[in-house]
């Protein structure tokens, strides 16, 4: 899972796709909370007026890219997003995919009726 400069956005929050909220982080906190969450791809931080201290973090289970409406201009926050490979290889049969994880950046959690990379595959076939 890759977070670039590209896809980080002042004055922006990712609005209705909320895993949780934690507050008070430290610099750098909001990322390293992302990576330990398996469905997070993108985070909002609320910057305190004035100063450079993160107030909040906001994890998402998705990002602009998805839900462009949702991307809404917000006084203090900053919008940061990853490079999402689930964009271009959803998990089949309402699978969820997870970006960030295997050699092929992603993979897919199948319910148990399904299996195989993409849950293609119904298991007793």
């Amino acid at each position: 899972m890759e977070f670039t400069s590209s896809l980080a956005f002042l004055g922006k929050r990712l609005i209705n796709h909320l895993i949780r909220t934690v507050e008070s982080p430290v610099q750098d906190f909001c990322s390293a909370l992302c990576y330990m969450e398996p469905n997070c791809v993108s985070y909002n931080e609320l910057v305190a007026s004035g100063s450079p201290v993160i107030t909040k973090c906001e994890l998402n289970n998705s990002t602009h890219n998805e839900h462009l409406q949702n991307l809404k201009s917000w006084t203090n926050y900053i919008y940061k997003a990853t490079i999402k490979t689930c964009g271009q290889t959803p998990s089949q049969h309402i699978g969820t995919c997870q970006t960030g994880f295997t050699d092929k950046g992603y993979r897919c959690l199948c319910p148990p009726e399904y299996k195989g990379t993409n849950c293609e595959k119904r298991n007793g076939w």
